[in-house]
């Protein structure tokens, strides 16, 4: 779990919600749970499953929201049997409520649907981790451009001066 003084970097918490007396839907949900991160993981999306019993799962709510948590997917034993989940898109400012939404916990849907929800949050930029997105492609083709320029600009000012200083000893 994240502390209290540093931001979460999950993008997605994972929150099964389980009465633990009823040990065969508790593992049902925590399976659906494991299988939604996954999912997710394959996908590039940092996420994390919050399985504790200390706290309610609203307490748990608030603890995420937070720690910026913006997305989540909750999970409970209609969900588990319908093969589904809660998206829930926190609001402007936590404590306020999120917009929900039931998603499939299948490829691509799942996947498709969290990113669509971070990139409406603006939250989207960190999933590609070390693989360069479309901007930083686009910076490194300016960049080896402005190089190359310099580098050519270099060059034809040494020929200059070597043509200048060739052309001075011949008059």
């Amino acid at each position: 779990m994240c502390t209290a003084a540093v931001v979460c970097t999950a993008q997605v918490i994972i929150l099964p919600i389980a009465w633990h007396q009823r040990k065969e839907e508790s593992q049902r949900i925590l399976a659906a749970s494991e299988k939604a991160q996954q999912l997710l993981q394959a996908a590039g999306l940092t996420c994390r499953i919050d399985d504790g019993d200390k706290f309610t799962p609203g307490q748990k709510m608030k603890y995420w929201e937070l720690r910026g948590v913006k997305v989540r997917l909750e999970i409970g034993p209609k969900e588990s049997l319908a093969g589904s989940a809660v998206l829930a898109v926190q609001a402007a400012a936590p404590g306020q409520v999120a917009q929900k939404s039931s998603v499939k916990v299948a490829e691509p849907v799942l996947s498709q649907r969290v990113k669509a929800a971070l990139q409406k949050l603006g939250a989207l930029e960190d999933v590609a981790g070390d693989a360069p997105g479309p901007d930083d492609a686009q910076l490194q083709q300016q960049q080896q451009r402005q190089q190359l320029k310099e580098e050519g600009g270099e060059k034809r000012n040494a020929a200059d001066a070597a043509e200048s200083g060739e052309g001075d000893q011949g008059e």
